[in-house]
């Protein structure tokens, strides 16, 4: 991922999933130290009991008050992110045999 961050210091990305499939592997909120960086988030998908299934990610910007530790959410420059997960049909063969 790639970010641009005019305010470092005040400015973080919260990423939210929308179930329990998928396991996000990085500080949550993903504080920004400089301006334009990128960032490597690992994801790891765990067993679906299903066939198909759809997932969502949401890339959410939020920006901390001057004069309280709590933060305000950007939510015009929100990201989402849909994920189309298949389970593969070696999986369930090669158990089988």
């Amino acid at each position: 991922m790639s970010v641009s961050n005019p305010d470092s210091s005040d400015s973080k990305i919260n990423i939210i999933n929308s179930g329990e499939d998928i396991s996000i592997n990085c500080i949550n909120p993903l504080e920004l130290s400089i301006q334009f960086d990128e960032h490597h988030i690992l994801l790891s998908v765990k067993t679906l009991q299903v066939f198909k299934q759809a997932s969502l990610l949401e890339f959410n910007p939020i920006l901390k008050f001057v004069s309280s530790n709590d933060y305000m959410s950007l939510g015009e420059f929100n990201t989402n992110i849909e994920l189309n997960l298949k389970l593969s049909l070696k999986r369930p063969a090669i158990f089988g045999f």
